[in-house]
């Protein structure tokens, strides 16, 4: 699967870019970043609350929660096309309660690793509860980094991993990702991509869509 991203301070580039995509993908995901835990700073989760009309248009919202304490973030209110809460294990002080409670509030659960997080560092009764494991391909925080091949041995090992322990959980990769790594990424075991800069720095964002959708749905 393949998921567009969105990384902005802007709010009304949001709502365009939200507006481009209505028809042409199923989900996207918009990424927080609350400039403690990386060095940068994005819109903040109050202001989705601003998107009423974009939730008219079946366009589901996967929230990356690159802050401090995500689990704070799931007592806002988040707006009704919000599916997928994300959040990185790096500010969690429990990941097990993160993904109950997200799945209380009906919300599905992900988990995610900054670039150096080792998969060690995710705990086995979390990942029972979550629906996603997302494995960074840069340091979290900003869009158009190049992907670094260190994450293909994590994604192999989350694969080895899920397999022998029989997990259900989805693997999806972020960050750098192209028509070349994605492959790569696929090969190693990865399932669901999101793409920020790929998309939206091409010369016909639409038709890079479509491309990579191919790409994806080939493998």
């Amino acid at each position: 699967m393949l998921i567009p991203t969105i990384l902005t301070d802007d709010f009304d580039l949001l709502k365009k870019d939200l507006a481009f995509l209505k028809g042409k993908v199923d989900r996207v995901q918009i990424d927080i970043v609350d400039g403690r835990f990386a060095d940068n700073k994005t819109i903040v989760v109050d202001q989705l609350m601003g998107l009423v009309d974009i939730e008219e248009d079946n366009l589901l919202f996967d929230l990356h929660l690159m802050v401090d304490d995500p689990v704070c973030h799931l007592e806002k209110s988040l707006p009704a096309a919000t599916d997928f809460v994300i959040g990185q294990i790096e500010q969690m002080e429990s990941e097990v309660e993160f993904c109950r409670q997200a799945r209380e509030q009906g919300l599905r659960p992900g988990l995610a690793l900054d670039l150096e997080t080792p998969i060690s560092r995710l705990k086995l009764q979390a990942l029972d509860l979550c629906e996603q494991v997302l494995i960074l391909g840069v340091r979290a925080g900003y869009s158009g980094q190049k992907f670094d091949p260190r994450s293909l041995e994590k994604i192999r090992k989350l694969a080895e991993w899920r397999e022998k322990e029989r997990w259900d959980f989805k693997i999806g990769v972020d960050g750098g990702l192209n028509k070349k790594t994605i492959p790569q990424c696929q090969r190693a075991g990865g399932e669901v991509f999101y793409v920020g800069g790929g998309i939206w720095k091409a010369k016909d964002p639409g038709k890079e869509i479509r491309e990579l959708e191919k790409i994806v749905g080939d493998y």
